[in-house]
């Protein structure tokens, strides 16, 4: 986490993000929304298998910067947004759900729209592996270290 162009402290992601389904709502776990997206694509198909759908992985930790007066103020809670990625892993679109601050959801967007992901992947009964296009719900928290923030 940088504040303006110093290093303060690391940033980290919810421990989890779950898929999003055709339908868009976000879904409690990654193997849920693999039985939806299953789902939809045996509807799509018209196949009676059901895929498995293997969740995208983060590459690399966001390079957040908090900016330096909301850190300043205290201003600190959960960014939650709506990522897409193609069938390649990278980031096609993403907009903020919820946030505390104007400032924390700018911050947040430019710090997601540039992660690297790998693809989900849905394998079949016959085992082929095949890249897919993902929707999913992605949250940052920002905290602030009140002892960090009386030094500025």
């Amino acid at each position: 986490m940088r504040v303006g162009g110093r290093v303060l402290f690391k940033v980290r992601p919810a421990a989890t993000h779950s898929l999003v389904a055709a339908l868009h709502l976000p879904l409690p776990s990654a193997a849920a929304t693999a039985m939806i997206l299953a789902a939809s694509l045996l509807l799509a198909n018209g196949s009676q298998a059901s895929p498995i759908i293997e969740a995208p992985a983060l590459l690399a930790e966001p390079d957040v910067v908090y900016p330096r007066d909301a850190f300043l103020e205290g201003v600190a809670g959960l960014v939650t947004m709506s990522v897409e990625l193609n069938a390649r892993g990278e980031v096609l679109y993403v907009s903020v759900d919820e946030s505390p601050d104007p400032r924390l959801s700018w911050a947040a967007l430019g710090a997601v729209t540039h992660l690297p992901f790998s693809p989900a992947i849905a394998v079949d009964e016959a085992g082929a592996h095949t890249p897919i296009a993902v929707r999913f719900t992605y949250t940052l928290t920002f905290a602030v270290d009140e002892a960090e923030r009386q030094h500025l």
